[in-house]
Formats: structure tokens, sequence, C-alpha cells
């Protein structure tokens, strides 16, 4: 049996890393490394034979050098399919999207053909706000994130240090600008069908952005999903993820992290990595 793994108290530790502009591979793979040890052995002993991982969830601030170095040091020398991703390509398999479920849609109109079904999915951190437009693939069974922005403002520590007032005034701005620049000229409002809020932030201060967000958005079709914990929505749905895989291998296969790319493969991720770091710095 493959496992899939989220290590949010691993990298959460190393978030002030994975906000700077440096990247240390060596210490990357140290980390993880170093981790993955102590699970490695009790997973052994409840299992009776050694696990093999086949999934790695990392918080979505990682870029993708530091994502790719981090698989290494997990999947190591693994002979099989391996997948290493941030965390909101997980967020969204818990509530049941692909399903046709918590979009306030029927059946019949849960196909790509029909309005679209959109999600707002943020990750909620002391250091960071980020979010995604997310937009629901039945065809593809897919998740694709359309459009994201970060705010390292908007962190929750920045509550005590401008204000209350201040903080919320600029919580509301970034939804709202979110909303305005990169949603609305593209698709509408009535779309965006469900909220998700994912992260360590505490439970006033998600309370305030799911507010917040319900208002920015204005409609009776949207709906903030609260089913589980912000901090446990990335492992339930990696968790969901991971039986898919292993119920409907030819929908959810994952992808190798263990075969070096070519020239073409390697600049395409190079670009990738550049326009996901350029964002990362946009506030």
């Amino acid at each position: 049996m493959k496992i899939s793994w989220t290590a949010p108290l691993l990298l959460y530790v190393e978030k002030d890393h994975a906000l700077s502009d440096d990247f240390d591979e060596a210490r990357v793979k140290s980390i993880f490394e170093s981790n993955i040890i102590p699970i490695n052995t009790s997973l052994t002993e409840q299992l009776d034979h050694t696990p093999e991982f086949a999934t790695l969830f990392t918080p979505s601030i990682f870029d993708w050098k530091t994502i790719l170095a981090a698989g290494e040091a997990v999947f190591k020398d693994a002979q099989y399919m391996t997948r290493a991703a941030p965390s909101r390509q997980a967020a969204c398999y818990g509530f049941g999207f692909l399903q046709c479920r918590n979009l306030g849609r029927s059946l019949s109109e849960c196909n790509d053909h029909d309005p679209e079904s959109l999600v707002l999915l943020f990750e909620y951190e002391k250091e960071y706000l980020y979010v995604w437009l997310v937009w629901v693939s039945f065809e593809l069974e897919v998740h694709s994130a359309e459009h994201e922005k970060i705010c390292k403002d908007c962190g929750e520590e920045f509550r005590e240090a401008i204000g209350e007032a201040a903080y919320q005034e600029r919580i509301n701005k970034f939804v709202q600008d979110f909303l305005v620049q990169h949603v609305l000229p593209e698709h509408k409002r009535e779309h965006i069908r469900a909220i998700i809020i994912a992260g360590e932030a505490s439970a006033a201060a998600v309370k305030e952005l799911g507010d917040a967000a319900l208002e920015v958005v204005g409609t009776e079709e949207v709906k903030l999903l609260t089913d589980f914990e912000p901090s446990e929505v990335v492992a339930h749905g990696a968790a969901v993820f991971s039986r898919l895989t292993q119920e409907h291998p030819e929908h959810f296969g994952t992808t190798t992290g263990n075969i070096i790319p070519d020239d073409k493969e390697w600049a395409e991720m190079q670009a990738r990595i550049e326009r996901e770091n350029e964002g990362h710095s946009e506030l």
C-alpha cells in the first residue's frame, strides 16, 4: 500500500526560509531526511513492513525547487510512481466537489459545459495569507488553480502590530482586490460556489476572514465550508486523495518524481519557477 503524507508541522517550522529568496537544497533534504526517520519507524511497527511513500504535500508557500528537493529526500530511490505537490492541490479533495457536493448544483449541472463551478481557497497563516481561484473540472477530475495571489503583510501576526481595525481593512482590501483584478474580468461572481480556509491561523481570525470573503463575493450561491478545522483541511484532503489513487488509479495516478527531465522539460520547469517566484513577491 502506498502512503500519502502531508508534512505541515515539519515545513511550517521552515516558513521563514521559504519566504526568503535563499534556497539551500542540502538543508531542505536534510530536514526531510531527519524527520522522515521516526515516521518511517513508527509506520513500520504498525504495518509490519516498510512503508512506501507515494505522495508528499507541502505548504503552498514553497516554490518548486524546494518541493522537488523535499520529494527527492522523502522518495529517495523509489521505483514506483510518486508525486510531490503544494498543499493547495490536496485541500479541495475533502469537500467532494468532483462528486458534485458542496457546490449547490444539481448532478446535471456538474459538467464542464454548464456554468463554471469556482472555489475561493485561502491558506491563512501567521506569516502570510494566500488565495487561489480554483476551477472544478469534472471531466478532467482535477481542481485547477486559475489565479493566485499572496499577501506577506496579511498574516495573522500583523493583527497586533498595526491594530485590529487597520488589519481587518487590509484583509478586506486584499480579498476585494483579488476578486476585482483576477476573478471578475474572466468569471461571473455567481459562479463562485464555495469558500475554503486552510491553515494555522486562530479561530477568531479565520472567522473574520470567512465573513469578509462572504461579504466581498456577496451572492446567495456562495457558501463558507466549515466541515473541518482549517488546520485539518489539507490533511483530510490528502487522505481522500490517497484513497482515490488506490481505488481509481486510472483517474488519480501520481507522477514520478524520480525521472530526470530533458532540456525542454527543465526549461519549462525553470520558467514556471520564475513565474511563481514573481507571484510570491507580489503584495
